[in-house]
């Protein structure tokens, strides 16, 4: 709602459950998922799931995202390790680590084969217990989905850009802290930004990001190549052009609340799973003030790491950079 607030949502089930380890019938449900989400009419796919075992189903499911021009957005994981994570690890997909308010990295995230950041601490969110009920959560999914509102915005905004175009925008104007050299070990190539006023050349139709198997190369499509949108579109706040996104959900609880875009449910990595984000971006979306009921410890896989601290109100400029945490009842 805060970064795409008119992309169309298709939320896509594909189950729930603890997958530290990889389940053979979960990533077939997420490879399933996935083609269903290109079949409708997704441009972008969010991911916020992941596995350590890498599933060759769920790796061509990927490919025929790519080869049918859809951005694909995964998260890195949450266990501070650099063993490869899946699907955020195959070729071609956006693979996002989550930082804090002040774009410091946040220490739990994974760190293999980052492509940029994206805010994953402290975010607010809808929890499970209510209709009502408002909780806070860490995680890469969070981050995740931040990167995948990005790409709708860009998506709307350059309609004429191949999927893989949109990727090389959301690199070249993700922002890289002093000090570190892209492709940075935590960040990527910087935290992912919506920015609109850089001047970023389209480049190749396959973009910066190794392909998989099938997906265009440089020479079968060009900056002209229109997104493929089989299904019903809704514009994006950003221009009048249409399209649909996939967004990430994890163990049966919706990540967003701040974008709106396609949710593809998936496994969760122990409990944390693969997504977050938070950001350090230039727009605060408002928000009402929260009803005053206390938290509730979330049952089942969640996206993320929630803390029990009741709310009193969600501040409106929660979002922004400099912006004050939430006050809390003691």
């Amino acid at each position: 709602m805060g970064l795409a607030p008119g992309a169309k949502i298709l939320p896509v089930g594909v189950g729930a459950g603890d997958d530290t380890h990889g389940n053979g019938d979960l990533a077939s449900n997420v490879a399933e998922g996935i083609r269903y989400a290109v079949d409708h009419g997704a441009q972008v796919i969010n991911l916020s799931l992941g596995a350590y075992d890498r599933d060759p189903g769920e790796e061509q499911a990927v490919a025929y995202a790519e080869q049918h021009n859809v951005v694909v957005v995964g998260a890195a994981g949450n266990e501070n390790t650099s063993n490869p994570s899946y699907p955020g690890s195959f070729p071609g997909v956006i693979k996002v680590s989550a930082v804090d308010q002040n774009d410091n990295f946040w220490p739990k995230s994974d760190t293999s084969g980052i492509t940029v950041a994206a805010a994953g601490v402290g975010i607010v969110l809808d929890g499970n217990g209510s209709d009502t009920q408002m909780v806070q959560g860490d995680g890469t999914s969070y981050a995740t989905a931040y990167v995948s509102a990005i790409a709708a915005l860009f998506r709307a905004a350059y309609p004429n850009l191949t999927a893989g175009q949109i990727v090389n925008r959301i690199i070249k104007t993700a922002i890289l802290p002093a000090g570190r050299t892209a492709p940075d070990l935590d960040y990527g190539y910087g935290v992912a930004s919506p920015d609109f006023t850089t001047n970023v050349p389209a480049g190749p139709a396959a973009g910066p990001l190794p392909q998989a198997s099938g997906a265009p190369s440089d020479s079968s499509s060009s900056s002209s190549a229109a997104p493929v949108t089989t299904g019903t579109n809704a514009s994006s706040g950003s221009s009048g052009s249409g399209m649909a996104i996939g967004l990430g959900a994890v163990g049966g609880v919706v990540l967003l609340v701040v974008i709106g875009v396609i949710v593809a449910r998936t496994r969760r990595r122990g409990g944390n799973g693969g997504g977050g984000g938070e950001p350090a971006y230039p727009t605060a979306p408002h928000y009402p003030n929260a009803p005053q009921q206390p938290y509730q410890p979330p049952t089942g896989q969640y996206g993320g790491q929630s803390q029990q601290q009741p709310y009193q109100q969600m501040p409106n400029n929660l979002y922004q950079q400099q912006g004050q945490q939430p006050p809390r009842q003691q």
